[in-house]
């Protein structure tokens, strides 16, 4: 069995591969090259944070700001509102099970920016409770989400909804922006 060293990118990430009679299948070399590229981003992240941070001078976490309902936290990018929270049982055709609830959660969403910016509800929100259990968006027909493409200066208001445990009362919701800009904010509330 012949092995050949390839030598990858600007980060020298080296990759071995063995050649035999077997060819290997398109995903498997998928899975690889995934595999490759992520490592090779990696290492390049490491490599500018240790270039950018010398170890002799203490680094400085930012401090973040705690949102509440009615409160708009922004960035140069987003603003954000979560205007209201409230409680659902449903409606004939989505229902939940014994000791579960809809969490309505109704945003505000603006591009500050000078481009037309994406927004996803799934992507963009992420909601946990006390415990640290997050929650996954719930499909209804209650209210409408905040999904689609907003253009600059303008705003986007919609409802997520989550089903949540009706002995859950305390709740984070995050905000992520579009999950590329790097922007973040943080709401809590209590039902």
């Amino acid at each position: 069995m012949a092995t050949t060293k390839y030598r990858l990118g600007v980060n020298s990430a080296v990759a071995t591969i063995r050649t035999t009679s077997t060819p290997i299948s398109t995903t498997d070399a998928l899975v690889v090259l995934a595999f490759m590229i992520s490592a090779g981003r990696q290492n390049s992240t490491a490599q500018q944070q240790f270039a950018t941070q010398p170890v002799s001078q203490p680094t400085t976490v930012p401090t973040q700001t705690i949102f509440k309902v009615g409160e708009t936290g922004s960035n140069t990018v987003w603003s954000m509102t979560l205007n209201s929270v409230k409680t659902s049982a449903g409606d004939q055709i989505f229902t939940l099970g014994a000791g579960m609830t809809y969490l309505v959660v109704d945003v505000t969403v603006s591009n500050l920016s000078s481009t037309s910016q994406d927004i996803s509800s799934m992507l963009s929100f992420r909601l946990q409770d006390s415990t640290g259990q997050a929650y996954n968006e719930a499909f209804t027909d209650i209210g409408k989400a905040p999904n689609g493409t907003i253009q600059p200066g303008s705003k986007l208001r919609g409802q997520i909804v989550y089903a949540v445990p009706k002995t859950m009362h305390d709740f984070t919701l995050q905000f992520q922006g579009n999950g590329i800009d790097g922007s973040s904010g943080t709401w809590t509330f209590t039902i």
